[in-house]
């Protein structure tokens, strides 16, 4: 889009249009007695008939009005329109004890709502874990208050700190040098891990696959029990992705694994780690948090060492199972204030632009008229 620091000078806009219609009218045949109607009636049909010649406007005059034109817009100071004014940006740490509360609003929530009162309702909201940033929105949705299926890790604040930014966290250790500081504050005693979350759940659907048999060998090594529904999971392990199959090679350093699997989509929303991929860096199996997600659409065929590939997915599933418990900071939140976001940049002018093509337009006109 564009805009206009003087729009009071686009009333010049009227010189090229003037000079246009005086170069026409000058070059338009003098008027002339046409005689008696006894004179036309001696004139022969064909000739009444002969195709009127239209004139165009010669190239020199195009040229000069095109450069009036842009002589114009730039005396009016066209330049590209402004960005909309600066906004805080907040990122929500959704970590276990971001959800720490006994009955009334969660640590996280007290903190949204005293960033709210303070900043007002220009913000947009990022969830941040580990090093993963999400898009933006421009309010908090409602899934981003509840506690995740899967826990989140501590974000990565230092590669953060910016001005206009403001900390949403419980960790104290956070100390940026630009962004804002809101720590959340819980109640004492609160309780951090999910209430009645158990064992592991297994999509029916991975049954008899490698996979499938490698989660319940896994789950009878460790004590631990598969549930019937994800809701009541700590983590869930489930068949996903969307068509159409194709053939696709996961390499690991003594194995390789090779069938046909679906695609598995981005996740702007969530974070998620890559476990294993196909020759053209696609997801083939992932973890976010709260699921393991298998893209393989039948029972890929294993080459290699299969111990090893069984001993390095039960690490992974070990790693996953680990619920944390952090301790939530105590106490009301309180937002320590940075440095505010930087206005925009002055947007790009086009009047140098504007000049010089002016300029060369009226060369090429001088150049044409000889």
């Amino acid at each position: 889009m564009i805009a206009f620091d003087r729009p009071w000078a686009l009333v010049s806009l009227a010189i090229p249009l003037v000079v246009t219609l005086l170069a026409l009218q000058a070059r338009r045949a003098p008027r002339s007695s046409t005689g008696t109607l006894e004179l036309w009636k001696q004139v022969p049909p064909e000739a009444a008939r002969a195709p009127v010649r239209r004139s165009t406007p010669p190239l020199a005059l195009l040229l000069l009005v095109a450069a009036l034109c842009a002589a114009c817009l730039a005396l009016a100071g066209a330049r590209a329109r402004a960005s909309l004014s600066p906004r805080w940006t907040v990122l929500l740490d959704r970590s276990p004890s971001m959800y720490a509360g006994a009955g009334g609003a969660t640590a996280l929530e007290a903190a949204l709502e005293l960033v709210s009162a303070r900043l007002g309702p220009e913000c947009e909201y990022r969830c941040v874990s580990g090093s993963f940033v999400s898009a933006p929105v421009a309010t908090v949705p409602a899934a981003w208050l509840a506690r995740p299926a899967g826990d989140w890790d501590e974000p990565q604040w230092g590669r953060l700190d910016a001005p206009g930014t403001v900390w949403v966290t419980d960790t104290e250790a956070a100390a940026p040098a630009l962004a804002s500081l809101a720590l959340a504050g819980g109640d004492a005693g609160s309780a951090v891990a999910p209430s009645g979350r158990r064992g592991v759940f297994l999509d029916p659907r991975l049954e008899g696959t490698a996979f499938g048999e490698l989660v319940l060998a896994w789950l009878e090594a460790r004590g631990l029990e598969r549930v019937d529904s994800g809701a009541l999971a700590m983590f869930a392990v489930e068949r996903a992705g969307a068509g159409p199959a194709r053939d696709v090679r996961c390499d690991g350093s003594e194995w390789s694994l090779e069938g046909a699997a679906l695609l598995l989509g981005a996740l702007p929303d969530e974070p998620e780690e890559s476990w294993m991929q196909a020759a053209d860096g696609a997801s083939v199996v992932r973890f976010v948090p709260g699921r393991v997600e298998v893209a393989w659409e039948v029972r890929p065929s294993l080459r290699g060492d299969d111990v090893a590939f069984a001993l390095e997915f039960s690490r992974r599933l070990d790693r996953v199972c680990a619920l944390r418990a952090d301790e939530p900071r105590i106490g009301p939140a309180e937002l320590r204030l940075g440095e505010p976001p930087r206005p925009a940049q002055r947007p790009r002018s086009y009047v140098p632009w504007l000049s010089t093509l002016a300029a060369l337009l009226a060369l090429g006109s001088l150049a044409a008229r000889r």
